[in-house]
């Protein structure tokens, strides 16, 4: 099914150039409504409910990789160089790639250690108004923190709902070599830290 996902959202989502944000929510939602009713009927059809989940999260992922390139790209366009690298991470059971029709879309915006506030405060609210409205007006419930990778650490530390999430990070979008920096310090943390 990822396949036909995969060319679905190609057909759709493909925004080049300036797109105006209404033709971008449009076809978003024409996606979305259209692998939904896919779901349903393999759902229907006695497809298995894991299977289903995990196509939904494909479905999701699609989504969330056309609109971060785009909003890369706009921002490329209109601002200039990105003034960090950024990585865009699925969470918790959407980060295990399983997210059920109804559930939360759990994404953390990432960026490097040393990203200051100031640098990275007009790219957020770049991909804010790209992604997340988007989302947002799609109907998609979603959860979503933008921290750099020490920011992360320090919020696993105090809050064990974040650590369990932050488990199960996988990258959706954006830089793999920040993601992988990330991933294998994580690894490192809950692997050494005492109970």
């Amino acid at each position: 099914m990822s396949a036909e996902i995969h060319q679905h959202a190609n057909e759709h989502l493909q925004f080049l150039g300036d797109v105006p944000t209404a033709e971008r929510l449009a076809a978003c939602k024409e996606f979305l409504k259209n692998e939904s009713a896919a779901l349903r009927t393999r759902h229907a059809s006695g497809a298995a409910g894991l299977d289903i989940a995990h196509d939904r999260a494909e479905t999701i992922d699609e989504l969330l990789v056309h609109l971060f390139d785009y909003a890369l790209d706009s921002y490329a366009r209109t601002r200039g160089p990105l003034p960090a690298p950024v990585a865009l991470l699925a969470l918790g059971g959407y980060g295990r790639g399983e997210l059920s029709p109804w559930s939360d879309v759990d994404v953390m915006f990432l960026f490097p250690t040393k990203t200051k506030p100031a640098e990275a405060k007009p790219l957020q609210e770049h991909l804010t108004n790209e992604i997340l409205y988007l989302l947002w007006d799609c109907g998609l419930k979603v959860g979503h923190s933008t921290r750099t990778i020490d920011e992360a650490f320090h919020e696993a530390r105090k809050d064990i709902q974040t650590k369990t999430a932050l488990l199960e990070a996988r990258l959706v979008a954006g830089s793999t070599k920040l993601y992988e920096t990330f991933a294998q310090a994580y690894r490192s943390y809950y692997t050494t830290e005492d109970p």
